[in-house]
């Protein structure tokens, strides 16, 4: 239990660090405490949440307020890593994938709603790893992983090409990156899970006039959330109903 838990703290610290990196706005220089001033890291702040809450949430050379993803990402990531024991272990090879990958999915929920940007760098390194390390998964391996990826190439590109603006392209490459993690015919579902809860977030959003038609709608955590369903739930839930060959 514990090293999932641990692998999924220290990815999202080192997530958390490299923020900015994820969009290309500065050169390598190091893990970054602050993402504004490019103060960079020693001491306590190398250490997970304790660093970040050792400077009081603050940047002590530019005064900035650090981002509280600084503290979602290695504490949430470490939640994820111990359910991904539960639900994956007690195998240490699935479990880690789990965590590893739980963790990315988490981060493109972040970035998707702060900046509605879903990075190529952290969704084409994040399938790369998917796709190399789909031999530690139990039951499944490297063909269901490219063909998991095949099917959400094809799936999302084609709503894609017909929606005309009510996904993006980053959507398709989340989709593919989903795809080779849980692999087909989970893919189906988990995609299918994204889908819906996407249709049932933007009704209620409407509902209640926080959006308007017509207005953009971050669709990668809906998305994501069905990739965690397809990682982490898929045996507790009726799948077949979903997919029946699954």
């Amino acid at each position: 239990m514990w090293a999932p838990g641990l692998l999924g703290l220290l990815v999202g610290h080192l997530l958390g660090l490299g923020w900015s990196y994820l969009y290309g706005e500065r050169r390598w220089r190091g893990l970054l405490l602050c993402q504004e001033c490019g103060l960079g890291v020693g001491g306590a702040s190398l250490l997970p949440v304790v660093g970040v809450l050792a400077s009081s949430l603050t940047c002590h050379r530019c005064a900035c307020p650090l981002p509280v993803r600084a503290l979602v990402l290695p504490i949430a990531g470490g939640g994820l890593g111990v359910a991904s024991y539960f639900s994956l272990g007690p195998q240490i090879g699935p479990a880690l994938l789990g965590a590893l990958f739980g963790v990315v999915l988490l981060a493109l929920t972040i970035t998707d709603l702060e900046r509605r940007l879903l990075p190529n760098r952290l969704t084409y390194t994040a399938t790369f790893l998917a796709l190399v390390l789909s031999w530690g998964w139990e039951g499944r391996g490297p063909v269901e992983a490219a063909a998991g990826a095949g099917f959400g190439a094809i799936a999302l590109g084609l709503a894609y090409l017909l929606l005309r603006g009510g996904l993006g392209a980053g959507d398709v490459k989340l989709a593919i990156f989903i795809g080779a993690v849980v692999g087909f015919p989970r893919v189906v579902g988990a995609l299918m899970v994204g889908v819906l809860a996407g249709g049932v977030g933007a009704a209620l959003l409407l509902l209640f006039r926080l959006a308007r038609r017509g207005h953009y709608m971050p669709y990668g955590p809906f998305l994501a959330l069905g990739g965690g369903v397809g990682l982490f739930l898929w045996d507790a839930l009726p799948h077949r109903l979903l997919v029946p060959w699954g």
